[in-house]
C-alpha cells in the first residue's frame, strides 16, 4: 500500500528557503515487490541501478528492516527507528528485506536551509543514517505533512517548510542526546 503526494512549490515559496515536492507513505509486506509502482517521473527506480534525486529526502522507518546503499555509504542496515536522508546528486538505492517488509514514511525537499546545514557539517552524506529510535511525535509530524499536502491550503509550503525543520531538527537533536547518553553509561 502507498500513499503519496506530489507538490509544485512557485518562486516566491522558494525564497521562504524550504520547499517540499513530496510526502508519503508506503506499507511493503514481507515478500512483496519492491520498489513500488506509481512514483512520477524521476523518483521511481531499480534496486541494481539505484538513482539521484535532484532534491533530500527524509526517511522513516517505523517496522521492517531494509539496506541502504549510496556512493559514499557502500552498505548500511536500516532497522525500525531509523531515519535517513537522501542527498541530491548522490547515487542511493535501499529496500525492505524480502523476509520482513517495512512501513516508511518519506517527505522530499530542496532550499537554501538545508544547503546550509550540508555545507556548515551540520548534515553529510557520509552519515546519511540517524538511530533515533520509534516516536510518535516524528510520525505525527510526516501525518500532518501529507495532511498538509492533501489540503493544499494557501501557504501549505510555509506549513510544510515548518515541518521539514522540525523533522530534521528532531533527528539531530534525538541521536545526538542518544549517543550522549550511551557515552555517559559507558564512563
Amino acid at each position: 500500500m502507498q500513499t503519496s503526494k506530489y507538490l509544485l512549490a512557485n518562486d516566491r515559496d522558494a525564497q521562504w528557503g524550504l520547499t517540499v515536492s513530496t510526502v508519503g507513505y508506503e506499507e511493503i509486506a514481507p515478500g512483496d515487490p519492491y520498489p513500488t509502482r506509481g512514483h512520477a517521473d524521476g523518483y521511481y527506480f531499480t534496486l541494481d541501478r539505484g538513482r539521484e534525486l535532484n532534491e533530500y529526502q527524509l526517511l522513516y522507518i517505523t517496522e521492517g528492516e531494509g539496506v541502504f546503499h549510496s556512493t559514499t555509504v557502500k552498505e548500511a542496515r536500516l532497522s525500525e527507528g531509523d531515519l535517513f536522508l537522501l542527498f541530491p546528486g548522490e547515487w542511493h538505492s535501499y529496500h525492505p528485506l524480502l523476509r520482513r517488509g517495512w512501513k516508511s514514511y518519506w517527505i522530499g525537499f530542496r532550499g537554501k536551509n538545508i544547503d546550509d546545514r550540508v555545507a556548515n557539517g551540520f548534515l553529510s552524506p557520509k552519515h546519511p543514517i540517524y538511530h533515533v529510535g520509534f516516536s510518535d511525535a516524528i510520525v505525527r509530524l510526516y501525518r500532518d505533512a501529507y495532511d498538509a499536502a492533501i489540503a493544499e491550503a494557501a501557504y501549505s509550503q510555509q506549513l510544510l517548510a515548518g515541518i521539514v525543520n522540525h523533522l530534521i531538527g528532531m533527528m539531530y537533536s534525538l541521536e545526538r542526546n542518544i549517543e550522549l547518553k550511551s557515552r555517559n553509561q559507558n564512563h
